[in-house]
């Protein structure tokens, strides 16, 4: 039977203990309305899972020593037992899901039996939908669009990409643009890919970052462009958001707001892999 396979990193010192609760319980409702669902959870620096005892749709892994965005949900990977019709999403621990998104996620993609990747939308006020209109995508609004949150890949298209990108992400060596990677690399070899606007996780993606733009802009900075770089020759749309993104880190470099170190870096990384 497809099931859903969530996978979730959890640092016990980083003050997230009521998000994690808020997220168990919103999976464990839809679980309680017959949705499918295996919850994988890596709990860092820590061995309680806040929330209360495991469920029997939840696992729980421990590591005594937090780690990188990336090598925390490859850990997750390589614990869940994947099937190929399964669907995989990474939902962070500050996620949450309407109590019926599964339900309309199953009766969406219904009719669309090619498609192997979902990308879905995020608010921090989600709203049920009875519905979810779906729109085709590129590989430029899949760029636009991929978060952790909100895509959705096929167990067959996790076998075929392999692991997230341990060099990007969160407390890598290029902080952001990891999800990026692993969507367009998803993209490439999926049967179909399409967009539900209505189909929304919730997630405040601003909570926690700094309120000045150009200050959110200088902290990614290396992962975007190192990611747009990794992809360039292959992806006129990457080769696009890289050349877009230099321009900033250039823009920055004349406000005095970072270090040409911090551009060139990531701008002339060199990539020795011939995974997807």
């Amino acid at each position: 039977m497809t099931k859903f396979l969530l996978l979730t990193t959890h640092q016990c010192r980083s003050g997230r203990q009521a998000d994690l609760e808020r997220l168990r319980l919103s999976v464990s409702t839809a679980v309680a309305l017959g949705a499918p669902i295996e919850h994988y959870i890596l709990l860092q620096g820590g061995a309680e899972c806040p929330g209360g005892p495991l469920q029997a749709h939840e696992h729980a892994l421990f590591s005594p020593h937090t780690m990188s965005l990336s090598l925390a949900r490859n850990t997750l990977l390589a614990a869940a037992t994947v099937g190929e019709t399964d669907w995989l999403g990474f939902p962070d621990d500050d996620a949450w899901y309407p109590s019926d998104f599964f339900a309309v996620f199953e009766d969406a993609i219904r009719g669309c039996p090619d498609v192997e990747l979902v990308l879905g939308a995020r608010s921090n006020a989600p709203a049920s939908s009875s519905s979810a209109p779906h729109e085709g995508v590129d590989g430029a609004k899949v760029i636009r669009l991929a978060s952790s949150n909100s895509i959705f890949i096929r167990g067959r298209i996790a076998r075929l990409i392999g692991e997230f990108d341990v060099r990007l992400g969160v407390g890598a060596e290029f902080v952001g643009g990891e999800d990026s990677d692993y969507a367009l690399r998803a993209f490439y070899v999926a049967k179909g890919a399409l967009y539900f606007p209505e189909l929304v996780v919730g997630h405040d993606d601003l909570r926690g970052l700094p309120a000045d733009p150009w200050e959110r802009r200088r902290r990614y900075l290396p992962g975007v462009l190192a990611f747009s770089k990794k992809h360039a020759g292959r992806s006129t749309a990457a080769l696009t958001h890289f050349l877009r993104h230099l321009a900033i880190g250039v823009a920055l470099l004349v406000m005095g707001r970072t270090s040409t170190a911090h551009i060139l870096k990531p701008a002339f990384a060199v990539w020795r892999t011939s995974r997807i």
